[in-house]
């Protein structure tokens, strides 16, 4: 709903109808080359692992950042953050608190190197 001028608290809807968007990090996926690095994030509550490798598997991802945001110091509103750093292959790194700017360089690390070996793979990819 689009007005021109401030709605008076008297004149507001009951309810306002809302529109869905579109899904940008899955057509990124949809449209990625082999030369591309995608990464998305995964901002969760509760279990975080199996959410975060439903959306790395969905939208075609190559690593995936899990974040829990039900953690005290940890995600929204914040200067620290923790996370599991996933990629398509299942190796994984879990990052422990730390500020945002170092989780960043985390990510840029697991990216460029990615942990080998994981003969023992905690995380599972899952396919449909």
């Amino acid at each position: 709903i689009y007005q021109e001028m401030k709605i008076p608290k008297h004149g507001l809807p009951a309810a306002l109808p809302l529109k869905p968007v579109p899904d940008i990090l899955a057509e990124l996926g949809r449209l990625k080359q082999p030369n591309q690095y995608l990464v998305g994030f995964a901002a969760q509550t509760g279990d975080i692992i199996k959410p975060a490798l439903q959306k790395l598997n969905k939208k075609r991802l190559d690593a995936i950042v899990a974040n829990p945001v039900d953690k005290p110091n940890a995600g929204f509103g914040s200067d620290t953050n923790q996370a599991i750093l996933i990629d398509n292959r299942g190796r994984h790194q879990q990052i422990n608190r730390c500020t945002k700017l170092e989780l960043a360089h985390h990510l840029f690390d697991f990216i460029q190197n990615p942990p080998e070996g994981n003969s023992n793979v905690k995380y599972q990819i899952i396919t449909r």
